[in-house]
């Protein structure tokens, strides 16, 4: 038998009912439709659940990363700077001025130092 549930006349195919089973019906309906919803909220806490740890994840990931990046930045950095020390003193000599050697500060600066200066008394 089938309810005619969404209307104010309920039918089995057309028949009558009585109230007592359209109520039974109505019931079963109301009953199918708090686990639909109950599951549909379970479902959606578990999305929202899967969703936070993905997003941990991938803050952690970004972290990480970054973390990646800055070091391999500073190795470049320092690859440079050893590449380019190596002549530094010869290109600003040959402008003219003059300067003895380069000490590093390892992370820190390049320091061209300056001949002593000799006093003539």
């Amino acid at each position: 038998a089938v309810l005619g549930i969404y209307t104010n006349k309920p039918e089995v195919l057309g028949e009558k009912v009585s109230g007592a089973l359209f109520k039974k019906g109505a019931f079963q309906f109301q009953a199918m439709n708090q686990e639909s919803d109950r599951k549909f909220q379970e479902m959606t806490a578990e999305a929202d659940r899967r969703m936070a740890e993905t997003e941990r994840i991938i803050k952690e990931t970004n972290r990480e990363t970054d973390r990646q990046i800055s070091r391999l930045g500073n190795r470049l950095g320092e690859l440079i700077e050893h590449l380019t020390a190596s002549n530094l003193v010869e290109k600003i000599n040959a402008e003219g001025y003059r300067f003895d050697h380069i000490v590093e500060h390892p992370g820190q600066t390049i320091e061209i130092v300056a001949p002593p200066q000799r006093r003539e008394w």
